[in-house]
């Protein structure tokens, strides 16, 4: 018996690879504005994709918070959050005490075009808008640590 195999030429082939540079997007934000990564260019960006139904996520977002509160100066925290309800992420993030910037990609097009698979997941970003690092999973204080080590964060 033979099978029929259809490829979409909109899905990609590979998300962002280590040592490339990221492409810039343009997502909402939950407080209106607009977020893009080249807003952010010459800081450090750990861009975290998350889910509020998500233990894992939940579990990391006061350590993402902690970060970034500690290193505004070097870095930002940029969550993106794919396909919720956007008045049950605004409920999230201030349950939680969020104030890092909160992406919506309402179309999950962000999350097709890094090819992400489950959530969390983090890609560390240096200052010229490089990938250097992608973790899946939940964070750990000691990884983190070492994440933003190997991008001169101390």
């Amino acid at each position: 018996m033979g099978g029929l195999v259809l490829f979409s030429s909109a899905a990609p082939k590979h998300g962002p690879t280590i040592g490339s540079e990221i492409d810039d997007f343009d997502l909402p934000g939950i407080d209106g504005q607009t977020i893009s990564l080249s807003q952010y260019r010459g800081k450090i960006i750990l861009l975290n994709f998350w889910a509020t139904w998500c233990e894992p996520c939940k579990n990391e977002m006061p350590l993402l918070q902690g970060i970034y509160d500690s290193h505004s100066d070097q870095l930002v925290v940029i969550g993106v959050n794919s396909q919720e309800n956007e008045s049950d992420v605004q409920r999230f993030t201030l349950q939680n005490n969020i104030s890092f910037p909160i992406a919506l990609d309402a179309s999950g097009e962000l999350v097709r075009k890094f090819l992400v698979n489950g959530y969390p997941t983090t890609f560390m970003i240096d200052s010229q808008g490089v990938l250097r690092n992608l973790h899946i999973g939940e964070l750990k204080p000691n990884i983190l640590q070492g994440y933003l080590a190997e991008l001169g964060v101390q």
